[in-house]
């Protein structure tokens, strides 16, 4: 991903309680939803975004993420377009290995 500026960190978390959300936060707003990596097929996900002057909502309508994806894997497979992933497969190996680095030192 790119972005045009600030600073990102994550919390990575090996050995400990699992914490299912993404927060992001800066100076004036924090914004965090859960059930971000596994949601379920039956609820709609909460975004919650809090600032000093005020509290915000925005609901994601539920969504089937695992039917969607193998959905699309089986089509993609069907047009024999093979390598539709290798640049998100590459882009992993770039963040992992960076990650990596970071964490041996």
């Amino acid at each position: 991903m790119s972005f045009k500026e600030g600073d990102y960190e994550g919390f990575f978390k090996f050995g400990g309680k699992y914490k299912n959300q993404i927060i992001v936060s800066n100076k004036k707003t924090k914004s965090y939803i859960s059930r971000a990596f596994s949601p379920p097929d039956d609820e709609n996900l909460i975004l919650r975004s809090i600032s000093k002057k005020k509290k915000k909502i925005i609901q994601f309508k539920k969504d089937n993420c695992f039917k969607n994806f193998f959905t699309e894997v089986l089509k993609i497979i069907k047009e024999k377009r093979f390598d539709f992933y290798y640049e998100r497969m590459k882009h992993d190996v770039i963040l992992r290995n960076n990650l990596n680095k970071k964490l041996s030192k």
